[in-house]
């Protein structure tokens, strides 16, 4: 009697097979919620740390594209500092060190305090600051010297340059003025006025799916969004109540906060944007829909008087889920951007937390506050070699599933076998 093939082993097979698509067709999936494992619950790191040289405040971060080599820092007194990252060692406690440095004292330094700092995104070899001297300067980073600088009239809140290799390199500059300008570098000129706040412009951020897309957000509580390409830029406003979403007329009073606009995120995955505003608030919009997507995040403290006070916030790189890095206080807060959850309260700054950057490399988050010092955030397992594991645990499950495999299809054989005698008793 041949036995009935067609029941548990085929269908434990079709479970199996399905499992393996799942797991090994897709392992950028799993790589993503593994490195997002890593990156929830991140601590200060004991074995390395950021070499201190600042004597203000360190109000911008940026780490360079690429290999993340290098660390770029501005201070509230003008000064920029870069810092070399190199690859985690286990053997010694590691002190990143500076490389380059403009003091507060040299004539090539901001004459107060950096506002935004910013690696070229194709090249590390050059970086843009602005600062509340009205100025825009571009850095040769080798020699630490400026190549040029662009001026205007009132202070500069933040600046942004796209990471997009199909971008031209522009800048976008948020001013006091209530005007946005588009600076460009081939031809060290400003080519763009973009008017439609009614105070100052708080932050600026080039979109990740549009090399021409810009978001920006105001004292007035409002964000808008310009493609610069267009004669009439302004495609619209972000409003909180999803009543007049992306409306043309910019002079509605509708806005996307209640308060200020403090900082600005465009999310990897090229279809939110992250706002911080000093309502207390943190909204995710829609760059599709355009709209508000209600996530709740709850209420998050904002310290300052000043309205426009630009805050930096960061978020992580190829993880699952996604997270947001918000400074609140002297605190850094960990949430998950399409939730709303907060997994986590980084607490080790003895001042105002002011700017976060991730590392996507090494998986690491530096913060600069009013405590004068840049700390370095890691998981908990920082000295494991990541890119090593995975390998190594990839490998051993192939192994498995391949054995695994072998051994069914052999039993399979067996099963199908004609076991009757031919012998006559």
């Amino acid at each position: 009697m041949m036995p009935d093939l067609n029941g548990c082993s085929f269908q434990f097979l079709g479970q199996f097979n399905e499992l393996l698509t799942v797991r090994y067709n897709n392992p950028r999936g799993l790589h993503a919620r593994l490195r997002g494992e890593r990156a929830k619950f991140p601590c200060l790191s004991k074995f390395k740390e950021v070499e201190r040289t600042y004597a203000a405040a360190v109000n911008a971060l940026d780490v360079s594209l690429g290999d993340g080599r290098f660390l770029l820092s501005g201070g509230g007194d003008g000064s920029i500092v870069v810092h070399g990252v190199t690859k985690p060692s286990t053997t010694v406690q590691q002190v990143y060190p500076v490389l380059g440095k403009v003091p507060s004292k040299s004539p090539h330094a901001h004459d107060y305090s950096v506002s935004a700092c910013q690696f070229y995104p194709h090249d590390p070899g050059m970086f843009i600051t602005a600062g509340t001297d009205c100025q825009v300067k571009l850095w040769d980073t080798h020699r630490m010297t400026p190549a040029h600088k662009f001026s205007f009239d009132l202070p500069i809140l933040d600046s942004h340059t796209s990471s997009l290799k199909s971008a031209k390199p522009l800048i976008a500059v948020a001013c006091m003025d209530k005007y946005a300008y588009i600076c460009d570098i081939r031809t060290l000129a400003r080519t763009h006025t973009l008017e439609g706040h009614r105070a100052a412009v708080t932050c600026t951020r080039w979109a990740n799916d549009g090399p021409y897309l810009l978001a920006t957000g105001g004292a007035d509580g409002k964000i808008l969004l310009w493609d610069v390409r267009k004669a009439r830029s302004c495609l619209g406003h972000l409003d909180s109540g999803n009543n007049a979403s992306m409306a043309h007329n910019v002079g509605v009073v509708n806005t996307a906060h209640e308060r200020s606009v403090i900082s600005l995120e465009f999310a990897e995955d090229a279809h939110h944007l992250v706002s911080f505003g000093a309502d207390h608030r943190i909204r995710l919009w829609s760059t599709v829909s355009h709209k508000n997507t209600m996530v709740d995040y709850g209420r998050v403290a904002f310290e300052f008087r000043d309205m426009t006070r630009h805050l930096q916030m960061s978020m992580s790189s190829q993880t699952q889920p996604s997270l947001i890095y918000i400074p609140s206080g002297d605190k850094i807060l960990v949430y998950e951007m399409m939730t709303g959850v907060k997994i986590a309260t980084l607490t080790a700054h003895f001042g105002h937390v002011l700017a976060c950057a991730y590392h996507p490399s090494l998986q690491y988050l530096f913060s600069g506050a009013t405590d004068r010092n840049i700390l370095l955030w890691a998981p908990a397992d920082e000295f494991k070699d990541f890119e090593e594991e995975m390998e190594e645990g990839r490998r051993k499950q192939l192994e498995r599933s391949a054995k695994r495999i072998a051994n069914g299809a052999v039993q399979m054989q067996q099963l199908q076998m004609d076991t009757w005698s031919d012998d006559e008793d």
